[in-house]
């Protein structure tokens, strides 16, 4: 089980689970990177995923999809389930 701190910064992305990883919190207008999950078949936990939280501090969002956006295309796959915020 992953804890977060709390971050009560006005403007900063909320931490979320994105349906394969718990990304923390994060300033606007920065990526943050994590390790690929090595618990799925065919990624590469050498190399990191990423997400983008945009200058408004809302995280990218795709409105062809309707969902929130992670890359995954370094870790092997690009397929993710439904993100939850």
């Amino acid at each position: 089980m992953l804890f977060f701190k709390h971050l009560d910064e006005q403007g900063w992305c909320i931490q979320s689970f994105d349906g394969v990883l718990c990304w923390e919190s994060a300033p606007p207008d920065t990526i943050k990177h994590m390790p690929c999950p090595n618990y799925i078949q065919g990624s590469n936990p050498e190399n990191f995923a990423e997400r983008h939280c945009l200058r408004n501090g809302s995280w990218a969002f795709n409105h062809r999809t309707g969902q929130h956006e992670t890359n995954y295309s370094l870790c092997g796959f690009t397929a993710m389930p439904v993100s939850r915020n």
